[in-house]
């Protein structure tokens, strides 16, 4: 009974081994597919942000004065594509709601009297102005002169251009998120593929000193032995002369072979 329950100790520690081979090569070529995947997200990242804030820059630039282009929404001094704190990707939040609270009031059509009225404030004046190259005396008879339709043209331009920006906007940080998504899982994964690697290097070790200290070791004295016993027999002639050699040269070649190993 006793027999049938002792596990066969020089194969279990070979399995040892080989199972934490195993997990050593799972732990290397696991992160491989989704670190290609995540660089290849990060690559539309960069692109997608030069163009995004290019766009960015010319918008404020074409339908902001001066002093208001100073408050203008920027990308934050720490990339989106590269924040790793919470407090770094609070502020790209952040960032993200001010950028479109400044859209906001730009998508909507105003009425003629609304732009007639918006355009007397002295930011709005300058930035006409500066634009459309007015001196300050001619600007009363420069906004006399623009029609109602013309007005209202204006306005439909401004909010269709206000509503591109928030959708480009809106794709940019959406972008940025998916791809924070993808930096924590890849992080993640590498950490419980370090576990892994650690733990496979560990039963590896434990597993060939075994093998070596409880089995190997003695499997090597008794062929030593073996050998020395039949290197020693007598040599006479004949057949068994011949039968003696060649087993005393391949139990040499054995020896050789395992002192060598």
């Amino acid at each position: 009974m006793e027999k049938l329950i002792t596990p066969p100790t020089d194969n279990l520690y070979k399995f040892v081994s080989i199972f934490g081979l195993v997990l050593i090569g799972i732990s290397i070529v696991i992160p491989y597919n989704p670190q290609r995947s995540l660089d290849q997200k990060e690559s539309a990242f960069e692109a997608n942000a030069l163009e995004y804030n290019a766009d960015t820059e010319n918008f404020w630039l074409i339908h902001m004065s001066p002093e208001q282009l100073k408050n203008a929404t920027k990308l934050s001094e720490v990339p989106a594509g590269i924040a790793k704190t919470e407090t770094e990707r609070d502020a790209i939040r952040d960032e993200h709601e001010s950028a479109l609270d400044q859209l906001a009031p730009l998508c909507a059509v105003q009425t003629v009297e609304a732009i007639r009225e918006a355009h007397k404030k002295p930011e709005y004046k300058q930035h006409i102005m500066e634009r459309f190259g007015i001196p300050e005396e001619r600007y009363a008879d420069f906004m006399a002169k623009q029609t109602d339709e013309g007005l209202t043209h204006a306005s439909v331009a401004l909010a269709t251009a206000a509503q591109q920006m928030k959708a480009k906007t809106n794709k940019f940080y959406a972008l940025a998120y998916d791809l924070w998504n993808s930096q924590d899982h890849q992080d993640t994964l590498v950490w419980y593929c370090r576990v892994s690697g650690a733990v496979g290097l560990f039963f590896t070790l434990v597993g060939f000193v075994l093998w070596w200290w409880k089995v190997q070791r003695y499997e090597d004295a008794i062929l030593k032995k073996k050998a020395g016993e039949v290197m020693n027999l007598p040599a006479s002639d004949g057949p068994l002369v011949r039968d003696v050699a060649a087993i005393r040269s391949l139990l040499q070649q054995a020896v050789d072979k395992q002192q060598s190993a």
